[in-house]
């Protein structure tokens, strides 16, 4: 089917989007989604010259995709970057989006670390699943990659943390947040951690701006090993129906999408701190591993202490 021409070349169209309205030839596609996150990562001051930003690759579309691009901007910008894969499983699933990340960190001669949490602390999904826990899945899962993804900061002195979340994941959030009434989540939705709280690194989304379908598109023009199979532990819920109505939203009146997370950013967002204005909390050291904890022991140190009594 023929897409018309490219805005950029006039050459043969091979990506036509409706939101935004833009038909590009490969070549000038790709171009268009690196300089929309090197925008990103400018508008919010993301990184700074002689910073190291530690990309968390789980082997899928965005964060593969993610680790080209800052490895590609890394040179012009003058920041380095550094590689973190988590083994979450030892399922087939996840064996197989580890070695996914760690060809491509090979590819592109990036230094990385891999962290296995059930060699490393005696937990993982495959332990809690058989712990059952109460908390669900996904929400366990998050505790592990946040703990470990701050603790390899730390150790490696990188200054950013770097996750491949696009446009509609913070759109997802930004519903639940709202739905919910939790404001002070509502408030920490956002392309880059608002503060520096003592022992943690700050956390950046550089593909913020950046739609799902346009991650899809750019890591099939880039040509991009990546797992296409969502997580098999993965559940819909209120969020992925409410995108669906966004994006629905979208095709009817292209733009709606970004023009709402931007205006959201620019004007919602600063009212929303300006007015609750959340105090920063006091955080202890949590007694058995020593990382910042809002309680005497850890969210994730919690964990392998249930996961464990499991097991006694």
């Amino acid at each position: 089917m023929l897409l018309g021409k490219c805005i950029k070349c006039g050459r043969e169209a091979e990506i036509r989007l409706r939101s935004p309205l833009v038909k590009f030839c490969r070549e000038h596609y790709i171009e268009y989604v690196e300089r929309k996150v090197r925008r990103v990562l400018e508008k919010y001051h993301m990184v700074k010259k002689n910073d190291l930003v530690l990309i968390c690759v789980s082997g899928g579309k965005d964060s593969t995709s993610l680790l080209h691009i800052m490895h590609k901007l890394s040179r012009d910008m003058k920041f380095s970057i550094m590689g973190l894969t988590i083994m979450l499983s030892h399922e087939e699933f996840f064996k197989k989006a580890v070695n996914t990340a760690i060809e491509n960190y090979r590819e592109l001669g990036v230094d990385y670390v891999l962290v296995d949490p059930l060699k490393e602390y005696d937990i993982n999904l495959d332990r809690l699943i058989e712990a059952r826990i109460r908390r669900p899945l996904c929400s366990a899962c998050g505790i592990i990659k946040r703990y470990i993804m701050n603790s390899v900061a730390i150790e490696v002195k990188a200054t950013k943390v770097a996750t491949g979340h696009n446009l509609d994941d913070l759109m997802k959030f930004l519903f639940v947040n709202f739905v919910s009434g939790d404001i002070e989540q509502l408030i920490r939705t956002a392309p880059i951690s608002i503060t520096e709280r003592r022992g943690f690194v700050t956390k950046i989304k550089p593909l913020a701006e950046c739609s799902e379908r346009e991650m899809i598109e750019y890591a099939k023009a880039k040509g991009l090993k990546f797992i296409r199979a969502a997580c098999p532990y993965k559940k819909l819920g209120m969020g992925d129906d409410a995108l669906e109505f966004l994006n629905s939203l979208d095709e009817r009146y292209p733009g709606l999408k970004i023009n709402m997370f931007r205006i959201y950013m620019s004007k919602i967002h600063p009212a929303l701190r300006s007015f609750y204005r959340i105090e920063e909390v006091s955080l202890r050291r949590c007694k058995i591993c020593n990382m910042p904890s809002l309680g005497e022991i850890c969210s994730f140190c919690k964990l392998r202490i249930l996961v464990r009594e499991s097991r006694a």
